[in-house]
């Protein structure tokens, strides 16, 4: 997919312009390592060195946040940070393990603060010295997983920009984190709570992202249910937010969707058998907005204030990974036959009728219409994609198909 337009608008607040600058390079004190030069080959640092370092990277971040310092002045700064870390000769192992827990404690200290522009920057820094991270022994990575106010915590967080870089930087510590069953339920929960709350669609592929360990580990990993339940959980509040339009239709939904196939299995156990009804009960939700929306979409005039071109892709990329599980999950219950609907094809065509009969062919329509997903093995309940509607009603509530205009996720993409 296009990479989208990320964080200018639709994940930075406005108050937090001044970050978009500074990504371009981190802040030490006025571009000095003077102040840690002895620390940095130190084999051991003591409770007064470690306070002295955590001091200066404090220095760095509160560089950083300065609207007196030019662009050039910050990249220098970022080039010093960075060879704290990484310059010659190279730093003993002691050092670097502080370091980067100090990083952490540094970012936990301006979460606890509520600052949100402090808070970014570090979830940055964190970020960028992901390898590091990955690097630290098992109970230190736990530590600073698991401490109050750390990265876990970060993922309540309001902005949805922290919580995007807090994500990414999960998702590099997959193969460390899988080794720590404590911390990783402790880490799936997390971003299981974040993804059911969040309604930005740049910040909630991330979290996908971030719980589909598949993606560095492979398909074969045993707590590959845990991760299916709590994809669920948050396809759950996903249906609902699309049925009731509290959502745009966000093709960050995609990542979700594409870890559910790799992690959840055909689902046609006895034990398995609620959660996939769950989850296609949310897809339908989901299948039905999109139909509705799209519908919207063909009578909207050329002139209005939507991007029509944009907005019918995003629905277009939606629908068809919606449909790509519902198909998947029905072949492996035996369910439908040999060709199963295609709503992604009915909208190419263009024919309301078209597509009002390629939905009601997935999901049914009250009181009696039953589609695929209405078979008793599968379990969704007829009209389940308009949980309004009533058992005698013909047409979809109105405000859940109308589109929002000129949102900033609208005019981006995810990738």
């Amino acid at each position: 997919m296009i990479r989208s337009k990320w964080l200018m608008s639709s994940l930075m607040l406005s108050c937090l312009v001044t970050v978009t600058a500074v990504r371009s390079g981190f802040a030490a004190s006025g571009g000095d390592l003077s102040e840690i030069k002895q620390l940095r080959t130190t084999q051991f640092l003591d409770s007064a060195k470690r306070q002295a370092l955590k001091d200066w990277i404090a220095a760095q971040a509160k560089d950083l946040l300065s609207e007196d310092l030019s662009l050039s002045e910050k990249h220098r700064i970022r080039q010093v940070f960075n060879e704290a870390l990484q310059g010659q000769p190279a730093p003993s192992v002691n050092f670097r393990e502080n370091f980067i827990k100090a990083t952490v404690e540094v970012f936990s200290e301006h979460l606890a603060d509520g600052d949100p522009t402090g808070t970014l920057v570090m979830a940055m820094i964190l970020y960028d010295f992901r390898e590091q991270l990955a690097g630290l022994p098992g109970d230190q990575l736990r530590e600073c997983l698991s401490q109050q106010g750390g990265m876990l915590t970060a993922l309540s967080n309001p902005v949805p920009a922290v919580k995007y870089w807090v994500a990414r930087t999960i998702r590099f510590l997959h193969p460390k984190i899988a080794d720590l069953p404590g911390p990783r339920r402790a880490v799936v929960e997390a971003l299981r709570k974040a993804g059911m709350e969040e309604t930005n669609g740049l910040a909630l592929r991330e979290i996908y992202l971030a719980l589909d360990f598949s993606k560095t580990m492979g398909k074969n990993i045993d707590f590959g249910p845990e991760i299916a339940a709590a994809l669920v959980d948050i396809f759950d509040a996903r249906g609902e937010d699309y049925a009731t339009a509290k959502v745009d239709i966000s093709d960050g939904d995609v990542a979700g969707l594409s870890a559910m196939s790799r992690m959840s299995g055909p689902m046609t156990s006895k034990d398995e058998a609620e959660l996939r009804t769950r989850y296609l009960t949310a897809l339908s939700r989901m299948l039905c907005r999109i139909a509705d929306s799209y519908t919207v979409l063909l009578a909207t005039p050329e002139g209005a204030d939507l991007d029509r071109k944009e907005y019918a892709r995003r629905m277009l990329v939606v629908c068809q990974a919606v449909e790509e599980e519902m198909t998947r999950l029905a072949k492996d219950a035996k369910v439908g036959g040999g060709k199963l609907p295609s709503l992604y094809q009915k909208m190419r065509g263009g024919i309301k009728e078209e597509l009002d009969l390629e939905r009601n062919q997935w999901c049914g329509w009250p009181p009696d219409t039953k589609g695929v997903l209405n078979d008793k093995s599968l379990g969704v309940p007829i009209g389940a994609g308009y949980p309004e509607l009533k058992q005698q009603g013909s047409q979809p509530p109105a405000d859940t198909t109308q589109p929002k205009q000129k949102t900033s996720e609208a005019k981006s993409s995810d990738s």
